[in-house]
């Protein structure tokens, strides 16, 4: 299959390691990264394995020069392979560029939760429409299988979820409960590159809203972002630091309450035990009420490298599809 790599940070220069090292035969024809693009032998043909290692050791800058969107879809490609970064404001120039490949017939991989957050539906009627496949399971806990799980549960009587989806705020909380200040846990997110440069994104509960909102769809609830109730990072260091001696710790919590169909991210104590309270860092941990059972899971959202092998897991199964054709 032809592809086209749209984002050449972390993920996707593991992505571009992952297609070199495999025995797959892909087509990579074109990259774009944030400063600039570049096409196979500069028309558009596929790339070989050298050519992508260099752009990978050495980055591309070519400035905005380069190419766009619409040199990729005349480029005939199969496959955009979308690891960008997200924009839950205007959700732009994400949302222009799902619809555009959509529209033309060009199926996508994505890591970034922007497009589905914000138009979850209209994403996936578009594919349809098109004969075009979207496949997301980068997008919510990418190293672990909560897509896979949840959409196992379709046609079933799940009451709720309740998870905690972001690592950033892991990190920020647990350096609270060992005497730091919200202002110094925040700062050393930040520098650690745990956190975006905005380190809202994580903090206020946009990444983890995005992906409940992800969740909540695939069991048939629509919704977008704006119907999440986001209560911000609002803790007071001392409150969580008791925590611990009551035998609770403060997390970021996304509950999508199905029976009252409300969905929330909000900072709440959690008793120790729940799986809720056992996760730090980079891992995850999602509740899941089904009738009277209890559903967990457990397991790394990444890093970079586990979040490329999953869109390697997405990648198979679009090219798995197109050979039953």
């Amino acid at each position: 299959m032809r592809l086209g790599l749209i984002g050449f940070g972390n993920v996707g220069k593991d992505f571009a390691r992952l297609l070199v090292g495999s025995n797959s035969i892909h087509c990579v024809v074109a990259i774009i990264a944030s400063r600039g693009g570049v096409m196979g032998n500069g028309v558009g043909n596929c790339m070989d394995r050298d050519e992508i290692m260099n752009y990978v050791n050495k980055g591309i800058y070519n400035g905005t020069g380069g190419i766009n969107i619409d040199d990729l879809i005349s480029a005939n490609i199969d496959v955009a392979v979308v690891s960008i970064p997200p924009n839950y404001g205007s959700g732009e120039p994400n949302l222009g560029i799902y619809r555009k490949l959509l529209s033309n017939g060009i199926s996508i991989i994505t890591a970034d939760k922007t497009g589905l957050a914000l138009d979850f539906s209209g994403l996936l009627k578009l594919a349809n429409d098109n004969d075009a496949q979207i496949r997301y399971r980068a997008t919510v806990m990418a190293g672990t299988p909560a897509i896979d799980l949840v959409r196992g549960l379709r046609g079933r009587s799940v009451r709720d979820i309740k998870a905690v989806l972001n690592a950033t705020t892991n990190f920020v909380l647990t350096k609270i409960e060992g005497g730091s200040s919200s202002r110094d846990a925040i700062d050393l997110a930040v520098k650690g590159k745990l956190a975006e440069p905005d380190p809202r994104i994580d903090l206020d509960g946009w990444d983890a809203g995005a992906k409940l909102v992800i969740l909540a769809n695939e069991l048939g609830f629509k919704s977008t972002l704006r119907d999440v109730k986001l209560t911000g990072f609002n803790v007071n260091e001392d409150d969580v630091r008791r925590a611990i001696k009551e035998g609770k710790r403060f997390k970021q919590v996304a509950w999508a309450d199905f029976l009252k169909g409300r969905l929330t991210v909000s900072i709440i104590p959690v008793n120790n035990d729940s799986i809720l309270a056992s996760v730090n860092g980079n891992y995850n941990a999602i509740e899941i009420s089904v009738g009277d059972d209890m559903i967990t899971l457990r397991g790394p959202a990444g890093p970079s490298r586990t979040t490329a092998e999953v869109l390697m897991t997405d990648l198979m199964e679009i090219q798995a599809i197109k050979r039953s054709r």
